[in-house]
């Protein structure tokens, strides 16, 4: 059973946990033993899971954790401090359920295991590899260094696509404005006037009449169909599906090549760094992929590296990464570099998704720009060559 608990530890301080256990009184008495004062037990009916912590919480927690390794002090005293001073409340109770563990006689291996649901595989990897080896603070670092990376890319990223969801969030705003307020009196005016508008003008004016009067009827069903979509990606099947048509679609893919090729090259070299067993390690990777085509054709690569398989040929056999990176590994593999072979891909394809990414936002924003253009002169052309037309009659 899960429970939910809010006690007082004994420097007085409110925490929180969540933790499994038999029954209540057990767990009553597993608190006590520890110095922990129950202030309310209740069951835990969670359907949704715990939420794992964002990348920017786990980079300020490396920080800290690092900063104290470097002067020596314990495991446990040092994620006491960091417990204890963070401004983060979900880290907080994070915290407190793994000391709760360590408190509790399990080792940092466990406690850590325990809380999968907060924290990447790769992270908790490479703690308990450190750990185990008496170098904790070196992998510290290098995961440290990992996320930084990758939150800088995906921050990057971010920024990059901020002007273009700026643009059309006010292209639409345009054309419900033309829409509600401008092309009704256009219309009246064409009636009243009696003239034969050609079938440009009509579709123009049609389609925007329908966009001003019933805007919100449209915004729901929007929302409606995205909603649907979100459902139906729940399904195992259908979610594969989709997911293996980004191999498909010809723009897509390429980005899609790039983006797995930066990703698996670069958590590949981290645990290899770290000291992780070389052929266990696609396991941990492929947890670090949401799309389900990918975990599976990772699960196949690891499948048949243990069976004997060449690692160069089952990369190739998926037909999922860069053929530049295939060809690199290969060749590594060959003249027994091949962790030098992933080192040296996992900062050529942190360099080229980086690029990859500039370069589709420098193409992005001419393409909203002509086509914002295209629809203003398209309305010209349906409502202001008519509006001549009557000035012309009216003189």
């Amino acid at each position: 059973m899960n429970w939910t608990v809010r006690a007082k530890d004994k420097h007085n301080n409110i925490i929180k946990l969540k933790i499994e256990s038999l029954d209540k009184e057990n767990l009553k008495n597993n608190l006590k033993m520890l110095d922990y004062y129950p202030l309310r037990i209740e069951r835990d009916y969670s359907i949704f899971g715990k939420k794992r912590l964002s990348n920017r919480i786990i980079i300020d927690f490396l920080e800290e954790w690092t900063s104290l390794e470097k002067v020596s002090i314990n495991t446990q005293y040092a994620l006491t401090i960091i417990k204890d001073n963070t401004s983060h409340k979900k880290l907080k109770d994070v915290l407190s359920i793994i000391l709760f563990d360590i408190n509790s006689g399990k080792t940092i291996e466990e406690a850590f295991n325990n809380c999968k649901s907060y924290f990447p595989d790769l992270f908790i990897t490479n703690v308990i590899i450190g750990y185990k080896k008496g170098d904790l603070l070196s992998n510290l670092e290098m995961i440290k260094d990992y996320y930084s990376e990758s939150f800088k890319t995906k921050e990057q990223v971010k920024r990059s696509l901020t002007y273009p969801k700026i643009v059309i969030l006010l292209m639409f705003v345009v054309l419900f404005v033309i829409g509600k307020f401008i092309i009704p009196t256009y219309n009246t005016l064409f009636q009243q006037s009696g003239m034969k508008i050609n079938t440009t003008t009509k579709l123009v004016i049609n389609f925007f009449m329908f966009l001003g009067d019933h805007v919100f009827q449209i915004i729901l069903l929007l929302l409606i169909l995205i909603s649907l979509f979100y459902l139906l990606l729940k399904i195992r099947g259908i979610r594969y599906l989709f997911d293996s048509l980004k191999y498909k679609i010809p723009f897509v893919a390429t980005y899609q090549r790039i983006y797995v090729t930066y990703i698996f090259t670069t958590s590949l070299n981290l645990l290899w760094q770290s000291g992780y067993n070389k052929y266990e390690s696609f396991e941990i990777i492929m947890n670090s992929f949401k799309n389900l085509f990918i975990r599976d054709k990772i699960r196949t690569i690891s499948e048949e590296i243990k069976s004997g398989i060449f690692v160069s040929d089952a990369i190739k056999k998926s037909n999922i990464f860069e053929q530049n990176f295939v060809n690199t590994i290969t060749v590594g593999e060959k003249t027994n570099t091949i962790q030098s072979s992933i080192e040296t891909s996992a900062k050529y394809y942190h360099f080229k998704y980086n690029n990859f990414i500039k370069k589709l936002v420098t193409y992005i924003e001419p393409m909203f720009i002509l086509f914002m253009g295209a629809i203003i002169v398209l309305i010209m052309i349906a409502i202001f060559v008519p509006m001549i037309s009557i000035i012309k009659v009216v003189n």
